[in-house]
């Protein structure tokens, strides 16, 4: 899997991130590669598996899904059940692919609140099937790996300072030099991905726990697909109960 190599995640933050010129040169020196090393193991990534699967606690998974196709461009995070009919959105960062191509954004999130990432990074992910498909969709199960594939849908106002620390480790784990593991980490979190925002349970009239499936944190940012009632996501309030237990709240 491209994901053990460090020139696979070089190209994931330029793609994730944005990034072009000196701060794509930036992230290659990092690693102690060249950009072309980066843009090699996306190119392998998306010729074999261009779809990830973060599994999670009670059967569910976050699907991570790239393409760079004539129609359909960027990486879409879906999260699935097997009980679920549909699989639910959860964000689109597509703004690397849309600046390339020449065509217009279509990014949507952000996806999760920081306190989430962590509970999914460090879940127990293994012994419930969750993508329901003839062919297996490989599975994430490293910690760093699950921290850093979802850290670009994150979207939250209350982000720790124990944040650093641990995006620190995690690059340190995919091969960032310990002397440069840091400072990128605070460059990445000084740039997130999606605005700061926040997330809720209730809205000003507590309507969201009475009415709406109880825990589920609800984003404030409209255009996030979590910005909206359960109901809208295709949850009945038992699955949005699971789905909030899941991701900890």
């Amino acid at each position: 899997m491209e994901l053990e190599r460090p020139e696979f995640w070089a190209g994931w933050l330029v793609r994730m991130w944005d990034l072009a010129g000196e701060e794509e040169r930036r992230v290659a020196d990092w690693f102690g590669l060249e950009p072309a090393d980066g843009d090699a193991a996306w190119d392998r990534h998306l010729d074999g598996d261009c779809e990830l699967l973060v599994p999670f606690g009670d059967g569910h998974g976050v699907a991570v899904t790239s393409l760079e196709l004539p129609t359909e461009r960027g990486t879409e995070f879906q999260l699935r059940h097997p009980d679920w009919r549909r699989h639910l959105p959860l964000a689109t960062v597509d703004r690397y692919m849309a600046r390339r191509h020449g065509v217009a954004v279509c990014q949507a999130g952000p996806g999760l609140a920081w306190a989430e990432l962590v509970r999914l990074a460090a879940a127990p992910s293994a012994g419930h099937p969750v993508s329901g498909a003839h062919q297996p969709v490989p599975e994430v199960h490293r910690a760093a790996h699950r921290l850093l594939l979802l850290l670009p849908v994150v979207g939250d106002a209350a982000v720790p300072t124990a944040a650093h620390g641990l995006v620190e480790h995690a690059l340190a784990s995919v091969g960032v030099p310990d002397r440069a593991a840091g400072p990128t980490a605070r460059y990445l979190l000084d740039r997130p991905v999606f605005p700061a925002t926040r997330w809720s349970t209730s809205d000003d009239r507590g309507w969201w726990r009475r009415r709406a499936g109880g825990g589920l944190p609800r984003c404030a940012t409209e255009g996030s697909p979590r910005s909206g009632t359960p109901g809208t996501l295709g949850l009945n309030g038992a699955q949005a109960e699971r789905l909030a237990r899941a991701l900890g709240a």
